[in-house]
């Protein structure tokens, strides 16, 4: 794909379509999508993809609050339908979905589409994975619905545009993830067109979630997605049993939450252009919100050429996309929120430099006892957040989009400056790396043969006949 992706969406259903007709071009999407029409390189992406999030899940398993969440669903008592990955046991389709998508979350380290301010992996996958092991479906299936999901999921984000986040409060990856989470479900039990529609039409009656829980520390962040993921489970099982939703849920759902929108873009070349295959999708490769990773890529060069006294640091000037404000919070109260704040991150990599470049994804070394870390808090608070119109500007109307930032620390009277691009580097990861992310986040949660087996599944998954196959090596 190339040219122009406008971030800017209107405020009205623009054009000739009309909401019904939006809604019921959707579900013929979601029903007849099969596996065949899918370009071999979205095949190939997606099972990149869903070993990225198997990986991440695994990892999110021993989060701060995954105890806590796996309580209540263990005391739920639900069927065993479906794995919960890296807790030994099953519960039911929804309960699956909703503490995967959870401990996926939880990690800051699932992969993103930028431009739509989505993770598909987190919401589609979950709901993708436990359903197909309910129903027995071929990996060739999981794979398909996995890619009607994201392209659903990122086809919302994209209608909405970043306005809707910055200036409304809504966390869009789990305010719109239900979208994608009940296309994928509704695509592995096989639902003809019209029952495709309600089950969007349901989701959209059970959404959106707020933004404000992501930086003020509150670990129901975590959840955020786990439940878009499983509100898709719902969503699908409902409408299989007839039960309907909005049907014209494009033009109620917009008006009610969105002041800003173009629901075309929802309809527009759909199944002929592919959003997921465009080049927009980045695998993370640090545990932190998205806005932080080129600010941390660009203190990495700094260190690389420099030696910088932590105590000697007078000033750190950060400049980036306007997004890079949302982590402004210097003093986090939580890992939770430690992991989306910019000035505490910085400060972290620039006070504790061996610890940060010893955990190059950052999985083990973001613990409470940093937070109250008084080398730490001193050097926040000096961390400047400035918005660079270039930068914005190519990172929400570019294509590719840039995905940048560029530090400016002043320690010892000498001033040290990189300006790092993120995008290329993180755009497709090749198997080789990312199954050396798998291989280090799920070290501790998952035996080192089991990993490479499991790697080995997820590669060759267009041949497996039975999902199940592949989760039972993924628990644990």
């Amino acid at each position: 794909m190339s040219g122009r992706m406008s971030g800017q969406v209107s405020g009205r259903m623009s054009g000739s379509v009309d909401a019904s007709a939006i809604s019921t071009r959707l579900g013929e999407f979601v029903a007849t999508t099969g596996f065949d029409d899918l370009d071999p390189a979205i095949v190939e992406r997606a099972k990149k993809s869903i070993l990225d999030l198997l990986g991440v899940t695994l990892c999110g398993s021993r989060s701060e609050s995954a105890a806590e969440f796996e309580r209540y669903v263990t005391a739920q008592r639900a069927a065993g339908e479906a794995t919960v990955l890296g807790a030994g046991r099953c519960s039911s389709a929804y309960y699956a979905a909703l503490l995967n998508g959870t401990f996926a979350h939880a990690t800051e380290l699932s992969e993103t589409f930028n431009r739509a301010v989505v993770h598909p992996g987190n919401v589609v996958l979950p709901a993708v994975l436990a359903v197909a092991e309910r129903q027995r479906a071929s990996g060739r299936d999981a794979i398909r619905a996995a890619v009607v999901g994201y392209e659903v999921l990122i086809r919302a984000g994209l209608s909405l545009g970043t306005a809707w986040m910055m200036d409304q409060g809504y966390h869009p990856p789990s305010a719109v993830g239900p979208l994608g989470s009940a296309a994928a479900a509704a695509s592995l039990l096989g639902l003809e067109p019209d029952a495709a529609a309600e089950t969007l039409g349901i989701a959209a009656c059970l959404t959106p979630s707020t933004l404000a829980g992501a930086f003020r520390g509150a670990t129901v962040k975590e959840l955020f997605e786990g439940y878009a993921a499983a509100t898709g489970v719902l969503a699908a099982d409902l409408a299989a049993q007839g039960i309907t939703g909005v049907a014209e849920w494009p033009r109620d759902w917009y008006r009610a939450v969105a002041r800003r929108h173009d629901a075309e873009v929802l309809i527009d070349g759909l199944g002929s252009r592919w959003k997921v295959g465009s080049g927009g999708l980045r695998t993370k490769t640090r545990a932190v919100a998205a806005m932080a990773t080129p600010t941390l890529d660009a203190v990495q060069e700094i260190l690389a050429e420099a030696t910088i006294r932590p105590d000697e640091i007078t000033s750190v000037r950060v400049e980036s996309a306007r997004r890079v404000t949302i982590g402004g919070v210097a003093t986090p109260p939580t890992v939770v929120a430690a992991r989306a704040s910019v000035p505490f991150l910085t400060a972290f990599a620039l006070a504790r430099q061996d610890e940060f470049l010893s955990d190059p994804y950052l999985v083990r070394v973001l613990t409470k006892d940093v937070l109250e870390a008084p080398e730490v808090r001193r050097l926040a608070s000096t961390v400047d957040l400035v918005v660079d119109e270039e930068i914005d500007r190519a990172f929400e109307e570019g294509w590719p989009p840039a995905f940048a930032a560029r530090v400016t620390v002043t320690a010892g009277g000498a001033t040290h400056e990189r300006y790092v691009d993120s995008f290329p580097r993180t755009a497709n990861l090749s198997w080789d790396d990312l199954a050396a992310k798998f291989r280090a986040i799920t070290s501790g949660v998952l035996a080192a043969d089991r990993a490479e087996r499991l790697v080995e599944r997820v590669r060759k998954l267009d041949e497996v006949a039975d999902v199940r196959d592949v989760l039972t090596l993924a628990g644990s």
